[in-house]
């Protein structure tokens, strides 16, 4: 992590993402040939770990939704957003999508 930024005006920005593997797709779903995508609204803490994260809008499949949500919390790492160059907590949507190639 990075130290505080110097100087007037330096150090703003929102949420980063620094690694988004893709979720493992179920084996249930690429059978029936489901896809989706879930927006998930997340909380990022000061320390750049996902705090919570929710189904905002489902995929339409539950465990599609379930699959997003554990990819987030427990593989996705974020950078925190910084006001006045502090790491500082704030919530972010983001969108998980689901695609058979």
């Amino acid at each position: 992590m990075r130290g505080p930024a110097t100087g007037s005006g330096e150090g703003d920005r929102g949420v980063s993402v620094l690694a988004n593997p893709r979720p493992h797709y179920p084996q249930r779903a690429q059978r029936l040939g489901v896809q989706g995508s879930v927006t998930v609204l997340i909380t990022i803490g000061s320390d750049g770990r996902v705090i919570d994260a929710v189904v905002r809008q489902s995929s339409g499949d539950g465990e599609l939704d379930r699959e997003a949500i554990s990819t987030v919390r427990n593989r996705w790492r974020f950078a925190p957003a910084r006001r006045g160059g502090m790491p500082v907590e704030e919530s972010a949507l983001l969108t998980v999508r689901f695609e058979l190639r």
